[in-house]
């Protein structure tokens, strides 16, 4: 452990790699950002990424994001889900959750997703033995370093926090309830009844004008949302239209949103690996490509993502304006910047 901690403390420490100043990669990157920015005359600018899967990482992000925060005020990172690699022993996962954990202290405020392979691996594709950690454990290596800032449960992994300034409130979900510790690979999709209640009688009943919303997996099908989480999707759909939304099914859900003031902004996610996006009856989704070092998106597939290339690394610095109703997403690594209207 001490020899993790160290070598973590390096990574951290280290400055970044001189290809990211050839052709002024990072410094043309940097000027995007101001002028996003500075094009927003009230909004707010973030770092996102997600799918670190750590194992399979060059783990330059987290030093890229502090770089570009000596130029561009970053005031939290928010980070989609999925820490561990599918394959290998209960201890490669631990040291991967324990990086990110050194990532939590070490670098500002990150906000986090809890994703479907937090925290469980498995033996080989042969072998379906393997690890699941508790939920409290998953709570204590993903939610709890952040705790005191955000509104939430005590050991469940669904909370929201304020920017009172700009009049934004995130909420993050927890899609994935379903955790078996007797298996691997067992922290599956789920959604309780406590966390709808939570959702319409706190989140939700809110005065801000903006709201971001963020799930590990998508929601909307059109990017790969499962049927049995189609009832949230279709709960956002109807706050955004001022709709009434009932829902009786597993759970119950009864909800009258035609007074409701805020407007979903966009709901933003990770799992597929993939960058795409859709509007559907006003609701933005947004779905961006992993962090992990695998060429998954077909339509990157050109741009490999190999060690020692600006192609390593794939996140977003994004800058959302609730007056002009835009997003700005400037990226880090494979991929292109990108901008929606909500």
């Amino acid at each position: 452990m001490l020899l993790l901690l160290v070598a973590t403390a390096m990574v951290w420490a280290q400055e970044i790699p001189s290809y990211y100043h050839e052709d002024s990669y990072i410094e043309k990157k940097i000027e995007q950002i101001k002028a996003n920015v500075a094009n927003t005359k009230s909004g707010v600018t973030f770092t996102y990424l997600t799918d670190g899967h750590w194992r399979d990482n060059g783990k330059l992000s987290f030093p890229l994001i502090q770089y570009i925060g000596r130029e561009v005020a970053l005031p939290f990172t928010i980070y989609g889900g999925d820490s561990i690699y599918a394959f290998g022993t209960k201890e490669s996962a631990m040291e991967q959750a324990e990086y990110y954990l050194q990532a939590m202290s070490r670098y500002g405020r990150v906000y986090s997703v809890k994703g479907n392979h937090d925290i469980t691996i498995r033996n080989g594709w042969h072998d379906a033995g393997g690890y699941t950690a508790t939920q409290e454990l998953i709570y204590d290596y993903t939610i709890r370093p952040i705790a005191k800032y955000v509104k939430g449960v005590e050991d469940k992994c669904y909370y929201y926090w304020d920017d009172k300034k700009q009049d934004v409130r995130y909420i993050v979900l927890d899609l994935f309830e379903n955790i078996n510790t007797s298996i691997s690979w067992g922290v599956n999709y789920g959604f309780s009844q406590e966390q709808a209640n939570w959702l319409v009688n706190h989140a939700l009943r809110c005065k801000a004008k903006t709201l971001v919303i963020l799930t590990h997996a998508p929601l909307d099908k059109k990017l790969g949302g499962i049927k049995e989480m189609q009832f949230l999707h279709e709960l956002f759909i109807a706050m955004q239209n001022r709709r009434v939304f009932s829902y009786s099914d597993d759970l119950h859900i009864q909800a009258d949103f035609s007074k409701a003031k805020s407007t979903i902004a966009c709901i933003i996610s990770g799992h597929s690996h993939r960058d795409d996006s859709n509007i559907e009856r006003g609701v933005l989704s947004i779905s961006t490509i992993c962090d992990a070092a695998y060429n998954d998106d077909p339509k990157f597939q050109h741009l490999p993502r190999q060690k020692g290339t600006v192609n390593e690394q794939a996140f977003d610095i994004m800058t959302i304006s609730p007056i002009s109703r835009t997003i700005h997403a400037v990226r880090i690594g494979q991929g292109v910047d990108r901008e929606w209207r909500y």
